[in-house]
């Protein structure tokens, strides 16, 4: 369960009255609704005709008893923002902060915004009514259901609404609703918009609302307030073990292929050994100290001394001739093949035997037994002499170019890296080496 799956499953117990205890004594949610009604008759507020009735067959859930169904409209107050026309500058300056769905935070207050009206435009477009600091405002279009507070006086754009609960004189119901509002916003009438979704006015209005009486909804926030550090503590963990998941697939491979290149992958035999009169000893003069210990009967090279490194010109190219249709593979410095479309200029290597390839600006390692295009310069192309089987090398490359980075803010690779010092294991070996680690690579694979 992600952290955000637990929070949701707190909101949801929190709006399904199973949160905190019930009690008779706090009275009842229609004695909280009754004092609604009587505070917007006494504001002369006027019956909103877009409300519509709170009908059985609406009902998305069961609620206890003291609490009832309503309307989002019938107990709240709102109004949309506006933007006022940007070419004209009149309108745009220091004066009041106007709030876009960017500047608000998830969940958060808003203490600042990226950008101001004047106060010609709040007296012409805005009708001189400004949202003032404590007002709690929910974005409706694209991203629905975000709710934030103000901590400054400011207006907002008309994606945002301000909201202004009836009968709420300690904000009770407001800090009810904050909690509630980015779940309940999910069960609204929405339309696809052209980036998102959206609600419009009659669809916010008609947003369905479990209410508790007054108390309850004050311990139920109290509650939530008390869970919410520990769905954070738990977000943390949450997060530290997504990153080891994450990595461990890799770390293993890479762990296998360190068991491989140090001798530990597979039994040794003490019959087998390598032709040390291979290794190309000029070749070899400047290697590196080896860092780890390897096996009595294995050899130590460079990959200049066991390898011919060959350009892409000596490769057989089928040119002059009209090259098949469709897509071959080009090789290049990135991290997966890319498809590359043949046409006339390209040129088209045929490979009579494998290569493994390795990249001048990275630590990427290919192995090809393909026909391939040539997609970048500065490709380094391996053929082995017989000391070393082509997919050992291809496995040991990939291990010891695994720690490489850019040195010093030059990322020529090879240069770095063709003197390190590469543990040759006996033929026979190798060849066991090889199989063990494609047998293992597949489930690590599969933990991705």
């Amino acid at each position: 369960m992600t952290p955000q799956e637990l929070k949701n499953s707190i909101i949801h117990i929190a709006m399904r009255g199973r949160l905190v205890e019930q009690r008779s004594n706090e009275g009842s949610a229609a004695e909280l609704y009754k004092s609604i009604i009587e505070e917007k008759k006494a504001a002369g507020v006027k019956p909103n005709k877009k409300l519509e009735p709170v009908t059985e067959d609406v009902i998305p859930f069961e609620i206890p008893d003291s609490w009832m169904w309503v309307r989002f409209g019938d107990i709240v107050d709102y109004r949309m923002g506006k933007t006022p026309p940007r070419e004209d500058l009149k309108w745009w300056n220091s004066d009041v902060p106007w709030v876009a769905i960017s500047d608000m935070p998830e969940s958060g207050h808003i203490a600042s915004t990226k950008e101001a009206v004047s106060f010609a435009a709040i007296k012409e477009k805005f009708s001189d009514r400004v949202s003032p600091a404590g007002t709690m405002i929910m974005s409706f279009k694209l991203t629905v259901g975000r709710v934030s507070i103000l901590d400054i006086d400011a207006v907002h754009n008309e994606a945002i609404i301000s909201i202004f609960p009836y009968a709420d004189k300690d904000n009770t119901i407001q800090s009810y609703l904050f909690m509630l509002l980015p779940t309940v916003t999910q069960y609204g009438d929405t339309k696809n918009a052209i980036k998102g979704k959206t609600l419009n006015a009659t669809s916010i209005c008609n947003l369905l609302i479990p209410l508790p009486p007054l108390s309850e909804q004050k311990r139920i926030v109290t509650k939530i307030d008390e869970l919410l550090p520990l769905v954070e503590r738990y977000g943390e963990a949450w997060t530290k073990l997504e990153e080891f998941n994450k990595k461990f697939p890799d770390d293993m491979k890479k762990s296998i292929l360190q068991q491989a290149i140090q001798g530990k992958l597979v039994e040794q035999k003490e019959d087998e050994y390598v032709d040390v009169s291979k290794i190309n000893k000029k070749k070899n003069s400047s290697i590196e100290t080896l860092e780890f210990e390897i096996p009595n009967n294995w050899a130590v090279g460079t990959i200049e001394s066991v390898c011919e490194l060959v350009p892409t010109k000596q490769y057989q190219i089928l040119e002059n001739q009209v090259l098949p249709t469709g897509k071959f593979p080009v090789i290049s410095q990135s991290k997966e093949y890319q498809i590359g479309f043949t046409n006339e200029e390209s040129k088209l290597y045929h490979v009579k035997e494998p290569l493994v390839a390795f990249g001048d600006h990275t630590t990427v390692v290919k192995y090809i037994d393909f026909d391939f295009v040539v997609g970048a310069d500065g490709l380094k192309l391996f053929k082995p002499n017989e000391i070393i089987i082509y997919k050992y090398l291809y496995y040991a490359l990939q291990f010891l170019t695994c720690g490489l980075g850019k040195v010093g803010g030059y990322s020529r690779h090879y240069k770095f890296f063709k003197n390190k010092p590469m543990p040759i294991p006996p033929l026979a070996e190798q060849k066991r080496i090889v199989a063990k680690i494609e047998e293992l690579l597949p489930l690590c694979e599969k933990l991705k």
